[in-house]
């Protein structure tokens, strides 16, 4: 249905973003920002096809940095920190493990040209929030419009069916046995989970507009339905230990909020938990985690082969296809081999190494290390609720490289870039 659409709407997304960076008399820094987070659904796509492949966030990125960027003068100064070492480091590790590896593909060079453009964004983002402090209530709301773009696309998708969809083909997983995996607007009804489950929780934080709140109410219960509705458990089970971490931390308005909606839901679940696929998958965990214990010990055997610096970036599907031939899948009769190995963690480890693999999930557990001690110090909710969105996604992350879709990404650095650049001043309040 829409699919015929999309060399129409793809190429759209670069036309409306010149137009209006264009035309704008504001400031384009924050327009870049807040035009990446509301074009989210289409930001994905890519612009060619084939080994040339490259996506509207890359592209738009490159083009807006090159010809649109402007410096701010901030009064806290982007200075090389930690963070930035830990780049370095992880970038560093990446291109020697290029150089060692002998077998690199095209996909090495898109990884490369993944991992400047998020890195761009996030200088942009982290420029512009501590230049203008309010920008971060603005940047919340774009991400609140793309969740619930998301949720219209997943009803329209349960009435009018599978064809409803954005991507030129669908993930396997899609079909369970007698039941559907809804993948809104996503192409793996497991990414849609995690953007769900972490984004999630977002919505417990208002920008100050209290006649909005119940906004945030309804479309909070309405995510946490649709998560079962993708049939996606571990981001399932991230959401509920990051929403125990709430309920455990947070003010008593807040825990009673949470356990309202949890009770309802829960009741409603309980009555109705045959309609929902995350309840009736035909598999069941064990067989799930053997089929991945497989894959797990091929992996990690190729890091033990390659532990300091890795097979190089974007390189797994490659090499699996030469030292691995067991991982594929048929698609169309045709021979696809795995491009992860079905565990975020592994993918990081088998393709920087220990090297960058450490660097990568330091800039992590620094960020939440730090945030947390403020958290201690300041009681602001905030950041618990930050916290917990991330904790979420290292959970569903074990079984999922769900960084493979460029807005992952995109999600999972906004709140991270939220979390550095929050000071001790009060900048926003969540729901009472």
């Amino acid at each position: 249905m829409i699919s015929k659409y999309i060399p129409f709407l793809t190429i759209a997304v670069l036309i409306v973003f010149l137009i209006i960076t264009f035309i704008t008399k504001r400031n384009k820094n924050q327009l870049y920002i807040k035009f990446i987070l509301i074009a989210y659904p289409l930001i994905g796509l890519n612009i060619l096809s084939g080994n040339l492949a490259i996506n509207n966030f890359e592209i738009t990125t490159l083009f807006f940095y090159i010809f649109f960027y402007k410096k701010e003068n901030t009064q806290q100064k982007l200075r090389i920190n930690i963070n930035t070492i830990l780049i370095a480091i992880m970038i560093i590790s990446g291109l020697i493990g290029v150089a060692l590896s002998n077998s690199i593909i095209l996909d090495t060079v898109k990884a490369f040209i993944e991992i400047t453009a998020i890195l761009l964004y996030i200088t942009v983002l982290i420029q512009e929030c501590l230049h203008d402090k309010e920008f971060i209530n603005e940047v919340l709301k774009s991400i609140k419009i793309s969740i619930i773009v998301s949720l219209l696309f997943l009803v329209c998708q349960v009435i009018v069916g599978l064809d409803f969809t954005i991507s030129k083909s669908l993930n396997g997983n899609v079909f369970q046995d007698d039941s559907i995996r809804y993948p809104s607007y996503f192409q793996d009804p497991q990414k849609y989970a995690q953007f769900l489950s972490v984004s999630s929780f977002l919505l417990l934080i208002n920008n100050r507009e209290k006649k909005k709140q119940l906004i945030n109410y309804v479309v909070l219960t309405a995510v946490i339905i649709s998560i079962l509705f993708t049939g996606g458990r571990a981001a399932l089970g991230g959401w509920i230990v990051g929403f125990t971490l709430i309920i455990l931390l947070g003010n008593i308005d807040l825990k009673i909020f949470t356990i309202i909606i949890l009770s309802i839901i829960g009741l409603g679940i309980f009555i109705y938990k045959d309609k929902f696929i995350i309840f009736n998958r035909g598999d069941n965990l064990n067989d799930s985690y053997l089929f991945r214990l497989g894959i797990w010990k091929d992996a990690y055997k190729i890091f033990l082969d390659n532990p300091f610096f890795g097979i190089a970036p974007g390189n797994y599907s490659n090499y699996v296809s030469i030292h691995n031939q067991d991982q594929f899948w048929m698609v169309d009769n045709e021979i696809l081999y795995y491009d992860h190995p079905e565990s975020g963690y592994l993918k990081i480890l088998t393709e920087y190494g220990i090297i960058g693999f450490l660097s990568f999930f330091l800039i992590i557990i620094i960020t939440l290390i730090k945030s947390f001690i403020e958290f201690i110090i300041t009681k602001n909710l905030e950041l618990i609720i930050l916290i917990s969105s991330i904790i979420c996604w290292l959970i569903g992350f074990y079984t999922i490289y769900s960084l493979g879709d460029v807005r992952i990404q995109i999600l999972i650095a906004t709140i991270i870039c939220l979390m550095i650049v929050h000071n001790k001043r009060v900048i926003l309040k969540p729901i009472e």
